[in-house]
């Protein structure tokens, strides 16, 4: 499963889903490469979350699903 991956939900379960994938690449085992956040809290908007963005909304992904 190698590639990129944006996680849905910066809060506790997405930073422990990326929290896996880290530990998981360190140990030379086979994870996507994380790239950032989306989530639909506003104030998340913009910011980072463990050093990554969060780029918007679920929608802000939707939108960008074919690229």
């Amino acid at each position: 499963m190698t590639g990129l991956l944006i996680v849905v939900g910066a809060g506790a379960h997405g930073r422990g889903t990326l929290e896996i994938l880290t530990a998981r690449r360190a140990a030379g085992l086979d994870a996507p490469n994380v790239i950032g956040f989306v989530d639909d809290d506003p104030a998340r908007h913009g910011t980072q979350v463990d050093g990554l963005p969060v780029f918007g909304p679920l929608q802000w992904l939707v939108e960008r699903v074919h690229e």
